[in-house]
Protein backbone atom coordinates (compact mmCIF):
# COMPACT_ATOMS: atom_id res chain seq x y z
CA UNK A 1 0.00 0.00 0.00
CA UNK A 2 1.09 3.48 -0.67
CA UNK A 3 0.06 6.72 1.41
CA UNK A 4 0.96 10.20 0.51
CA UNK A 5 0.52 12.99 3.05
CA UNK A 6 -0.64 15.98 1.46
CA UNK A 7 1.06 19.04 3.14
CA UNK A 8 -1.80 19.92 5.56
CA UNK A 9 -1.88 16.62 6.87
CA UNK A 10 -1.20 16.34 10.16
CA UNK A 11 0.10 13.32 12.38
CA UNK A 12 -3.51 12.33 13.52
CA UNK A 13 -4.48 12.11 9.74
CA UNK A 14 -1.61 9.79 9.44
CA UNK A 15 -2.29 7.22 12.62
CA UNK A 16 -5.71 7.17 11.39
CA UNK A 17 -4.70 5.56 8.06
CA UNK A 18 -2.42 3.44 9.92
CA UNK A 19 -5.16 2.09 12.11
CA UNK A 20 -7.44 1.71 9.23
CA UNK A 21 -4.56 -0.57 7.46
CA UNK A 22 -3.84 -2.29 11.01
CA UNK A 23 -7.74 -3.55 11.37
CA UNK A 24 -7.76 -4.77 8.15
CA UNK A 25 -4.76 -6.70 8.16
CA UNK A 26 -5.49 -7.95 11.97
CA UNK A 27 -9.29 -8.81 10.75
CA UNK A 28 -7.21 -11.19 7.72
CA UNK A 29 -5.51 -12.52 10.85
CA UNK A 30 -2.02 -11.13 9.69
CA UNK A 31 0.43 -12.07 12.76
CA UNK A 32 2.91 -8.96 11.91
CA UNK A 33 2.91 -5.69 9.88
CA UNK A 34 6.24 -4.01 9.11
CA UNK A 35 5.75 -0.70 7.74
CA UNK A 36 8.15 1.24 5.94
CA UNK A 37 8.10 5.34 7.07
CA UNK A 38 10.05 8.11 5.10
CA UNK A 39 11.27 11.39 7.78
CA UNK A 40 8.42 12.74 7.10
CA UNK A 41 7.16 14.64 10.96
CA UNK A 42 4.10 13.29 10.61
CA UNK A 43 5.36 10.04 11.00
CA UNK A 44 7.01 10.48 14.10
CA UNK A 45 6.82 9.81 17.62
CA UNK A 46 3.52 11.92 18.28
CA UNK A 47 1.67 9.69 15.26
CA UNK A 48 2.89 6.86 16.54
CA UNK A 49 1.32 7.77 19.91
CA UNK A 50 -1.86 8.73 18.34
CA UNK A 51 -2.46 5.57 16.47
CA UNK A 52 -1.66 3.73 19.96
CA UNK A 53 -4.57 5.72 21.51
CA UNK A 54 -6.74 4.96 18.48
CA UNK A 55 -6.10 1.90 18.83
CA UNK A 56 -6.64 1.13 22.34
CA UNK A 57 -10.18 3.01 21.81
CA UNK A 58 -11.52 -0.37 19.34
CA UNK A 59 -13.68 -2.41 21.29
CA UNK A 60 -12.18 -5.65 19.77
CA UNK A 61 -8.36 -5.44 20.16
CA UNK A 62 -5.71 -6.11 17.66
CA UNK A 63 -3.42 -8.83 18.19
CA UNK A 64 -1.36 -7.88 15.15
CA UNK A 65 2.19 -7.33 15.85
CA UNK A 66 3.29 -3.79 14.05
CA UNK A 67 7.07 -2.63 13.58
CA UNK A 68 7.46 1.09 12.40
CA UNK A 69 10.77 1.52 9.99
CA UNK A 70 12.26 4.76 9.11
CA UNK A 71 14.19 4.86 6.34
CA UNK A 72 17.36 7.01 5.69
CA UNK A 73 16.80 11.07 4.73
CA UNK A 74 17.49 9.93 1.15
CA UNK A 75 17.50 6.13 -0.02
CA UNK A 76 18.71 6.24 -3.92
CA UNK A 77 19.90 2.57 -3.55
CA UNK A 78 16.44 1.49 -2.35
CA UNK A 79 15.03 3.34 -5.60
CA UNK A 80 14.34 1.19 -8.58
CA UNK A 81 14.82 4.25 -10.72
CA UNK A 82 18.23 5.12 -9.85
CA UNK A 83 18.86 1.19 -11.15
CA UNK A 84 17.19 2.50 -14.58
CA UNK A 85 19.03 5.84 -14.64
CA UNK A 86 22.65 3.75 -14.06
CA UNK A 87 21.00 1.30 -16.94
CA UNK A 88 21.01 4.29 -19.18
CA UNK A 89 24.06 5.93 -18.30
CA UNK A 90 26.07 2.53 -18.98
CA UNK A 91 24.34 1.36 -22.10
CA UNK A 92 23.78 5.20 -23.98
CA UNK A 93 26.21 7.96 -22.24
CA UNK A 94 29.22 5.61 -21.72
CA UNK A 95 32.05 6.21 -24.07
CA UNK A 96 29.52 8.06 -26.13
CA UNK A 97 30.73 9.80 -29.28
CA UNK A 98 31.40 13.61 -28.33
CA UNK A 99 30.58 14.99 -31.51
CA UNK A 100 27.11 13.47 -31.13
CA UNK A 101 24.01 15.37 -31.39
CA UNK A 102 21.50 15.85 -28.41
CA UNK A 103 18.73 14.31 -30.44
CA UNK A 104 21.14 11.57 -31.11
CA UNK A 105 20.97 10.57 -27.58
CA UNK A 106 17.52 11.13 -26.77
CA UNK A 107 16.99 8.82 -29.90
CA UNK A 108 19.36 6.62 -28.25
CA UNK A 109 17.83 6.25 -24.69
CA UNK A 110 14.17 6.31 -26.44
CA UNK A 111 15.14 3.02 -28.11
CA UNK A 112 16.34 1.69 -24.91
CA UNK A 113 13.47 2.46 -23.25
CA UNK A 114 11.10 1.23 -25.84
CA UNK A 115 12.74 -2.70 -25.80
CA UNK A 116 10.03 -5.15 -24.09
CA UNK A 117 12.35 -5.72 -21.38
CA UNK A 118 15.12 -3.21 -20.23
CA UNK A 119 16.57 -5.25 -17.62
CA UNK A 120 15.88 -9.57 -17.52
CA UNK A 121 13.99 -10.93 -14.88
CA UNK A 122 17.20 -12.30 -13.55
CA UNK A 123 18.59 -8.65 -12.89
CA UNK A 124 15.46 -7.51 -11.76
CA UNK A 125 15.81 -10.69 -8.96
CA UNK A 126 19.06 -9.25 -8.08
CA UNK A 127 18.28 -5.92 -7.72
CA UNK A 128 15.71 -6.46 -5.38
CA UNK A 129 17.65 -9.16 -3.34
CA UNK A 130 20.30 -6.47 -3.10
CA UNK A 131 17.36 -3.81 -1.80
CA UNK A 132 16.44 -6.37 0.35
CA UNK A 133 19.54 -7.09 1.70
CA UNK A 134 19.96 -3.03 2.07
CA UNK A 135 17.06 -3.54 4.42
Amino acid sequence: MFFQASAEAKSADVAAYFADIIRRYDAQRCVRLDIFLDRNTTHKAKMQGLLAELLAKDTVKTTIEVHFHLMPAYSPKLNLVEYLIHHVRQNVLHHADCKQSLADVVERIKALCSQTKIFSKEQIINILGYIESLI
